[in-house]
């Protein structure tokens, strides 16, 4: 077999979330303190579910996926207040804020799965809970750490202190390949 073509790699397409001070403080205030969580230090809002790509397909699905993520607009994504928890599968219960539904972020994601789809991927959910998640909680019986609201400022930056974010942008990553693939200007 050509060498060029072997291996899978693990690939995700999202949004990554800026990490400003509205969104640790919102996380904080209603994940709570003291109950051994970390805050996240990537919050992203998934768009695919995780694949399977070979190594040889990797730039085609970039280019195709590129070319619809560019067909759109940039637009706005509101955080709401409600805290969602999410089972990892693997033992860990994630906390997560849910996103406020928006067309725009529905078109997105049929954007995406347009890509998948065309490369013999499985597109989104059918009714995807939109969420970013914001913190980790160990699972049952391993040992809590406590974490500071200092040291979690210092995790997420500081922007500016608002729960909405402009997504002008998509991350895709394909095993240690990462591209940035940019919507219409």
């Amino acid at each position: 077999e050509d060498e060029e073509r072997k291996g899978r790699w693990h690939g995700v397409v999202r949004i990554e979330v800026p990490r400003s001070r509205g969104l640790v403080r919102l996380a904080s205030r209603l994940c709570g303190s003291g109950a051994g969580q970390k805050l996240a230090v990537d919050p992203h809002l998934s768009l695919s579910k995780p694949f399977w790509v070979w190594k040889h397909e990797i730039d085609p699905f970039v280019a195709r996926l590129s070319r619809e993520v560019r067909s759109l607009e940039p637009f706005d994504v509101q955080l709401e207040a409600t805290l969602v928890p999410l089972d990892s599968g693997d033992g860990r219960t994630f906390l997560a804020l849910r996103v406020a539904s928006s067309p725009a972020l529905a078109k997105l994601v049929d954007a995406v799965d347009a890509a998948l789809e065309a490369f013999g991927k499985e597109p989104y959910f059918r009714e995807p809970l939109f969420h970013v998640s914001v913190a980790v909680l160990p699972p049952p019986g391993a040992p809590r750490e406590e974490s500071s609201s200092d040291d979690d400022d210092d995790v997420f930056g500081s922007h500016d202190d608002d729960v909405s974010f402009r997504v002008g942008s998509v991350a895709v990553k394909c095993g240690h390949r990462r591209f940035e693939l940019q919507m219409r200007t």
